[in-house]
């Protein structure tokens, strides 16, 4: 079940992240949650805690989770819905990324976001190391929350998302720090 006015999901824990993919982008949502490495359910997701790779834009799978309903020992399980300091002890983080050791997870509800309008990816290079440090200082202190972001020695490359006018702004934003730093664009 999709709720677009509170932008949550909610959903068998079985089920396969590229059908609950589908699924969203269909309604122009998208789930933000690219995981590292092969992961077919939303079960293996949760249960094994794996890293998203756009986790600067949208955070990890315990952040994108709302709330679980799991069975243990023939009996049902359901974190709430709510503020977590309202709830007493936050059981969501110790069933994610325990296995099935506590509980088996049958349902979630997760957050979802509006497709991207805009996707830019930059790649940026520096002659020198230092130089390129020193974009790195600007570029975090900037504000600018990429989708991915890879350093290498002395290159850099950042993908965005979001709407067409703030990736527009990013971008003009990181050409200037990359020029301030006497990068060059690729």
């Amino acid at each position: 079940m999709i709720d677009k006015t509170s932008l949550l999901v909610t959903c068998e824990a079985g089920e396969g992240l590229v059908d609950l993919e589908k699924r969203l982008n269909r309604e122009g949502l998208s789930l933000g949650y690219r995981p590292q490495g092969r992961v077919s359910t939303l079960r293996e997701a949760l249960e094994h805690r794996i890293p998203n790779r756009d986790a600067l834009l949208y955070g990890g799978i315990d952040d994108l989770c709302v709330s679980l309903q799991a069975a243990r020992k023939g009996e049902t399980i359901a974190t709430r819905n709510v503020p977590r300091a309202s709830t007493g002890p936050d059981f969501k983080k110790i069933l994610i990324g325990s296995g099935r050791r506590h509980a088996r997870l049958l349902k979630a509800v997760l957050r979802v976001h509006p497709l991207p309008a805009a996707r830019e990816t930059l790649r940026l290079a520096w002659r020198e190391k230092k130089n390129r440090d020193a974009f790195l200082k600007a570029f975090w202190g900037s504000g600018i929350r990429p989708a991915r972001f890879r350093a290498g020695p002395r290159s850099v490359t950042v993908s965005l998302e979001g709407s067409k006018e703030m990736t527009s702004a990013e971008k003009r934003c990181l050409q200037k720090i990359a020029k301030e730093t006497r990068g060059k664009i690729l």
